[in-house]
């Protein structure tokens, strides 16, 4: 198996520990289907300009809640994607962050940095860091999150009219 059949598997693995087909169809849902399977409160919140983190999102998870983080001077649709990103990292059950505080918080890493964490994922998938391949699943996860609140559920009786 690719490393790409494993990001699949994995994401759709996460997706489904989640009761979807009951939650209403938005990020309030959506957070509350995963605070379910977290087994505590998750709060969102924006990070101010004058506190900027390196990263685009952050989980951080505390004994009584976890705490997702976005930077504020992003795009909103890019907030967004952040914050699904890291809902993501918590249904898939990996650990929160390692980042420090004062390494999280601080100047923006480049566009190039970025694109250097993202692999190849057509080779086998122990011959990437776990780290990375943790990244890879919370974005798969997050696209699916992306589709599932975006798609709008089918009606059999509006089907015969579509």
């Amino acid at each position: 198996m690719t490393v790409a059949d494993d990001i699949q598997a994995s994401a759709q693995a996460a997706i489904t520990r989640l009761e979807l087909s009951a939650a209403r169809r938005d990020l309030a849902g959506l957070v509350s289907c995963v605070a379910t399977v977290y087994g505590k409160p998750i709060d969102i919140k924006a990070i101010p300009a004058e506190h900027q983190l390196k990263a685009t999102g952050l989980w951080v998870d505390f004994p009584d809640r976890g705490v997702v983080l976005y930077r504020s001077t992003d795009p909103v649709a890019y907030q967004r994607f952040s914050v699904l990103h890291e809902l993501g990292h918590i249904v898939a059950g990996h650990s929160g962050c390692d980042l420090l505080p004062d390494e999280a918080v601080g100047p923006v890493a480049g566009a190039r940095t970025v694109r250097k964490r993202i692999p190849n994922t057509d080779v086998p998938t122990d011959s990437i860091s776990m780290e990375t391949f943790e990244e890879l699943v919370a974005e798969e996860t997050a696209y699916e999150f992306l589709r599932w609140l975006v798609t709008r559920p089918t009606n059999p009786a509006e089907d015969a009219f579509a």
